[in-house]
């Protein structure tokens, strides 16, 4: 790999964390990999595994930032969230299959927000994340070799992306607003006692 081909590897590495620990609307990862792919024909494999995993960094920086700033929003219910990440903690194994399932379509910064306020442990989180984001995305950019421009601006600014986002923050409004904790709690303990 010539030294060229390395910076323009690096400044995507850094775009992708970087993107990734702001939870507003953006472009999806795999347009701005596309870019550098098809734009400067940095190579496909290093630049989506390495550019997933940046990513995932970048969403554990904001998990622990929710951790700080979003715990006051939920000091009403502190009790139940300390009890549903003591069972997380016991039951760590589930989290990466659920977070790998989730990170296939679904916007993620919230479910990194919300990992962070209840303190679940990452390291799963973090695994599923990755390997959900580079298969698919490694799919998605591979596609859009081939793709129009208008068709790659269209999934990363158009309607269905808009309406992706958006389902992320009712999703993550109705996390702090729902007694989402008492129903897990329910669900775990059904789990414990069947299992």
């Amino acid at each position: 790999m010539d030294a060229e081909t390395l910076g323009l590897l690096l400044l995507l590495l850094l775009i992708a964390f970087s993107m990734n620990v702001v939870p507003v609307l953006g472009p999806p990862l795999w347009t701005v990999v596309a870019l550098f792919v098809v734009q400067w024909d940095v190579p496909v494999l290093p630049a989506i595994v390495l550019s997933t995993a940046a990513a995932g960094c970048g969403r554990v920086a904001l998990s622990r930032i929710s951790g700080r700033l979003g715990r006051p929003l939920i000091r009403a219910q502190q009790q139940d969230v300390d009890e549903i990440a003591e069972i997380l903690q016991r039951r760590r194994a589930g989290l990466l299959p659920l977070s790998f399932v989730y990170s296939i379509a679904l916007p993620t910064s919230w479910m990194f927000m919300a990992a962070g306020i209840i303190r679940a442990p990452l390291l799963g989180i973090f695994i599923g994340y990755w390997a959900s984001r580079a298969m698919v995305d490694t799919v998605l950019v591979l596609g859009a070799r081939t793709a129009s421009e208008a068709l790659v601006r269209d999934a990363a600014l158009g309607p269905t992306a808009i309406a992706m986002q958006a389902f992320g923050i009712l999703t993550f409004l109705l996390f702090l607003r729902l007694p989402w904790v008492g129903w897990l709690r329910r669900l775990l303990v059904r789990g414990t006692a069947v299992g």
